[in-house]
């Protein structure tokens, strides 16, 4: 099955990509972070897009879920962008794929496909959220299948709302739990390839793992400087604060720290 595309407009001058923000009410300092990148972001005549490659929440229960500050500063956020005819592509990631119309309508955001591949330029990018690629936490990947079917988000959305952040906090717990046990899960090297094999592509840009670096892809036939470009988590809560955006040009692929 072919991998879903976007052309990029012509007219378009350099685009941001963001993954992993994980914003929540209980990170004030994260979603004022948020708040001052897109605004600059808006105000900035060399960006023409946003792209947010899943976890944009720390967890999203549905789109009937009570506004709090943090979906609250989104909607204003996204506004500005929306005013500054700069359109918003969001993908699910782990932490929010019950993200479904209704919000991304008041959001003024397009839906992303994972994995989308990008034309921008003539250049294929291969994007997403990364927990596909984990290929080597397989009790993960049945969970990530049981979560994605459609009748399981059906029964879960059915349940009152005070049960459904009961089930999201445990499951979060559990979650947490396991990256303390045997750490955060990695891509697997030949899952990467499949990837960007499939896609056409020598650059892959993906989160979930919350690295921050970037990688040469070893094995990808016909493109000898072939990369895997991993983003940050965004956590203004620590003495060194983390967050970071890639930026494709025409020159390339940059980093960028949000701070």
């Amino acid at each position: 099955m072919p991998l879903a595309e976007l052309a990029a407009p012509p007219g378009w001058r350099s685009l941001c990509i963001i993954s992993d923000l994980h914003l929540s009410a209980d990170e004030p300092g994260t979603l004022r972070a948020f708040s001052r990148f897109v605004q600059q972001l808006a105000h900035d005549a060399d960006c023409s897009a946003l792209f947010v490659l899943g976890d944009l929440f720390d967890v999203w229960i549905g789109d009937d879920r009570p506004a709090d500050a943090a979906s609250r500063a989104v909607l204003a956020a996204f506004g500005q962008l929306a005013a500054a005819r700069k359109p918003v592509w969001l993908m699910h990631g782990n932490r929010d794929f019950l993200l479904a119309d209704r919000f991304l309508a008041l959001a003024q955001a397009q839906p992303l496909h994972d994995p989308t591949v990008l034309v921008f330029r003539g250049h294929r990018i291969a994007l997403a959220h990364g927990d596909s690629l984990c290929t080597g936490d397989l009790p993960y990947q049945q969970f990530r299948a049981m979560v994605r079917n459609p009748a399981w988000q059906h029964a879960f959305l059915a349940r009152p709302i005070d049960e459904r952040e009961r089930m999201a906090r445990q499951i979060r717990s559990e979650s947490e739990r396991n990256k303390r046990t045997v750490g955060l899960t990695d891509v697997q090297p030949d899952a990467v390839l499949q990837l960007m094999q499939a896609a056409h592509a020598p650059v892959l840009v993906h989160g979930h793992t919350h690295e921050g670096r970037s990688h040469r892809v070893a094995g990808l036939a016909g493109w000898p400087d072939a990369q895997r470009h991993v983003l940050s988590d965004w956590h203004a809560h620590t003495h060194r604060p983390r967050g970071d955006a890639l930026w494709v040009t025409p020159r390339g692929v940059e980093r960028r720290s949000v701070y």
